[in-house]
């Protein structure tokens, strides 16, 4: 138990609050903690598990020392967890897992690919998958987490009626 397992890091691209771009990492691994508390910052719930579980982790730490983390019992949690903990401190990843119109879909929730959303249009197996840590180079594709959230529930109000 407590032991980091799979532990990846990550180069990527930020831009401060006073619209500086600058360079971090992202680690990114999961442990085995028994009867674990999560707090999800996204929806603002704390969950009690009991047992073991796998918890995933995301570490950001910047050129200047700033260091920032996340955990939850999804990848996807911890991601988009991490990035509300540094939307608040004024930072902005530039990676195509912060673009609004990419969300890692509950198949893809354990892991670290997003998949592209079109307002009236199905994902299916066969559409293409991005890895989130990949660089966006479009600034006006970034937005926060609350806004992807909202675009997200836009797209499934658009596809709800769509036979499969």
């Amino acid at each position: 138990m407590d032991k980091k397992e799979k532990q990846q890091t990550f180069g990527v691209k930020y831009m401060d609050s006073e619209n500086v771009i600058n360079k971090s990492i992202i680690k990114c691994w999961f442990e085995i903690k028994e009867n674990p508390e999560i707090y999800d910052l996204v929806h603002d719930k704390y969950y009690n598990f009991k047992g073991k579980f796998r918890i995933y982790f995301l570490e950001f730490i910047d050129e200047k020392g700033n260091i920032f983390s996340n955990k939850s019992d999804r990848l996807s949690n911890a991601f988009y967890g991490l990035c509300k903990k540094l939307e608040i401190e004024g930072i902005k990843l530039l990676i195509k897992g912060c673009n609004i119109d990419y969300w890692m879909i509950p198949r893809l929730q354990y892991s670290i690919k997003s998949i592209k959303l079109t307002l009236g249009k199905r994902t299916t197996i066969d559409d293409p998958v991005v890895m989130i840590f990949e660089s966006e180079d479009n600034l006006n594709n970034i937005a926060t987490v609350d806004k992807q959230l909202e675009y997200h529930n836009k797209w499934l109000e658009s596809v709800k009626d769509l036979p499969y």
